[in-house]
């Protein structure tokens, strides 16, 4: 089961994520973040939905095998704001990372 126990929407670029820099940099902002700011909260995963771009061109990335750690974070990119089952489908994606689940063909599984 999947619950969600808080959201938090910003106006701001609150995590310092830089559309169009590397997707790496990104996801340890964003870690750096939720260890400063979301310490109160009993959480397994922390995953951000984005409509920035990145310079690979990445739909997402995860930090492997850190469910219930605060490192568990994820970042899902919205490629097309008219089919927002394919965001849904990324954050599963990045959530199957978080909790230790590789790709079926053995690719690296940070994206």
């Amino acid at each position: 089961m999947l619950a969600v126990v808080y959201v938090e929407t910003w106006a701001q670029n609150q995590a310092q994520i830089d559309s169009g820099k590397d997707i790496s940099k990104a996801i340890s902002n964003f870690n750096d973040y939720t260890t400063r700011n979301l310490f109160g909260i009993d959480r397994d995963t922390t995953q951000l939905l984005t409509g920035e771009t990145f310079a690979g061109g990445e739909s997402g990335m995860a930090v492997p095998d850190t469910v219930c750690n605060p490192k568990a974070v994820g970042i899902s990119v919205d490629i097309n704001v008219y089919e927002p089952h394919l965001l849904a489908g990324t954050m599963a994606h990045m959530i199957g990372h978080n909790i230790g689940m590789g790709h079926d063909d053995g690719r690296e599984y940070l994206n």
